[in-house]
């Protein structure tokens, strides 16, 4: 049986203290971006050291890291390190999940900064060219953002000319379903809204990739018995949700009033 190798490390970032004193000018050459994911507690260790690569210690220091989005520059949290190696110039900095889950994933910039017992406050170096920033990536996690549902109002549905059944149906014409989405589960999700509305109301699927033509459609069955569901002047639900698990490329929903008919449809909710 095939094995996985898998890693569990702190990621590291080093950060210099300028030493006027230092003999040896040796700085850090690269800062790799650091990575951080949504959905669970992040944890970055710290290394801090003069500029010929010795640590510093941190007896009496306080660290301080902010975290700002790389392109607006707002701060999006300030939080204090924790110094667990205090010769050895070690300190820590969690990120936990409540901190980030509400981030936009993208670039945020890293720096952080050092405070004595005088309450003096000073920056620490990323680089040999005195810059104070690391980059940081936010990715998808153990959570995913949700996507929000598609939709479709009453008053936005095209209307077709029939010859039968109150001479109109109304159609939301082709949208996108599951196997063009990357939805590889092939679920389509649908809630339709209705105010004292009496109907029918139909869901047909498409497998070509091309915008579809009539003859592409195919009706998809709401019932043991029926290709649609119906509202009735007795039996009128505000809301109807119903999925289905089908590969289809296309998928279209459309209605068409009672004869009777004295409400409105007033919307679908769809997620693919």
């Amino acid at each position: 049986m095939p094995t996985v190798t898998l890693y569990s490390y702190q990621q590291q970032m080093y950060w210099i203290v300028d030493s006027y004193n230092s003999i040896n000018q040796a700085y850090p050459v690269t800062q790799y971006n650091q990575k951080l994911y949504k959905g669970v507690d992040n944890t970055l260790q710290l290394l801090i050291k003069t500029v010929d690569r010795r640590p510093v210690s941190l007896v009496g220091q306080s660290l301080i890291a902010r975290v700002a989005d790389a392109e607006s520059g707002q701060i999006m949290i300030t939080v204090p390190c924790e110094v667990w190696d205090d010769p050895a110039g070690k300190a820590k900095l969690t990120l936990s999940k409540s901190d980030i889950d509400y981030w936009p994933l993208g670039y945020y910039n890293i720096r952080i900064t050092s405070c004595d017992t005088q309450g003096q406050e000073t920056f620490l170096y990323a680089d040999q060219n005195q810059v104070i920033d690391i980059s940081l990536e936010l990715f998808e996690g153990a959570t995913q953002s949700l996507v929000p549902a598609i939709e479709i109002k009453g008053d936005h549905f095209t209307s077709i000319p029939v010859g039968w059944y109150d001479k109109t149906i109304w159609t939301t014409g082709a949208l996108p379903a599951g196997a063009q989405t990357g939805d590889i589960s092939g679920t389509a999700t649908w809630s339709v809204y209705t105010t004292n509305w009496s109907g029918k109301f139909w869901v047909q699927g498409s497998l070509v990739s091309n915008q579809p033509s009539e003859n592409d459609w195919f009706h998809i069955s709401l019932s043991d018995t029926d290709k649609f569901k119906c509202w009735y002047w007795d039996d009128q639900p505000k809301l109807w949700t119903k999925s289905i698990t089908e590969n289809l490329y296309w998928i279209q929903f459309s209605f068409a009033n009672d004869l009777n008919n004295r409400g409105t449809f007033d919307k679908i909710l769809y997620k693919s």
